[in-house]
């Protein structure tokens, strides 16, 4: 073995290896891995609206992607835990599911449908929950394939004060 380390052409070889891996490794550092995608709820999370029985309230949720990568959210509708009075099924919104591009931004509208009987003074709630959609994983996975993703997920309460109607 002692002779095989005096031979040139091993020597070549083993100091070929370590320039490549050293190159290798030096502008592998350099090379910017793609991010995720960075999502963001633009405005406050806690919406609130007066709006008089019979009447309409109409605002916009904006998802902001800074990431490198497009996302994909679903949105539902939810009750607030612990709250009797529940404003869901006033809540009207479209789409369901989006794509919102990397760098871009998406907006939801919603709006709130006070029926005609809703009692006066009264406080209704409900959460727009907005949760990441990804897409399904190729049926049937690579033979060895894992995966690991990052779920993102907010909620925009959404409030209404039932007005007293004016005469």
């Amino acid at each position: 073995m002692e002779g095989a380390r005096d031979d040139p052409a091993q020597l070549s070889l083993e100091h070929l290896m370590i320039f490549a891996l050293s190159f290798l490794s030096a502008h592998a550092a350099a090379i910017p891995a793609p991010t995720a995608a960075v999502v963001t709820i633009d405005g406050a999370l806690v919406r609130e609206d007066a709006v008089a029985a019979g009447q309409v309230a109409s605002d916009a949720v904006t998802l902001q992607n800074d990431g490198d990568t497009p996302f994909r959210a679903m949105i539902y509708l939810s009750d607030v835990e612990g709250e009797s009075n529940s404003n869901r099924p006033w809540v009207r919104f479209t789409p369901r599911v989006v794509v919102v591009p990397a760098g871009m931004s998406t907006v939801v509208p919603y709006r709130v449908e006070v029926p005609e009987d809703a009692p006066q003074g009264g406080v209704y709630e409900s959460v727009l929950v907005v949760t990441s959609a990804p897409e399904p994983p190729e049926w049937p996975p690579a033979r060895d394939a894992y995966a690991a993703r990052e779920d993102v997920n907010y909620t925009v309460r959404l409030v209404t004060y039932v007005e007293p109607t004016t005469p």
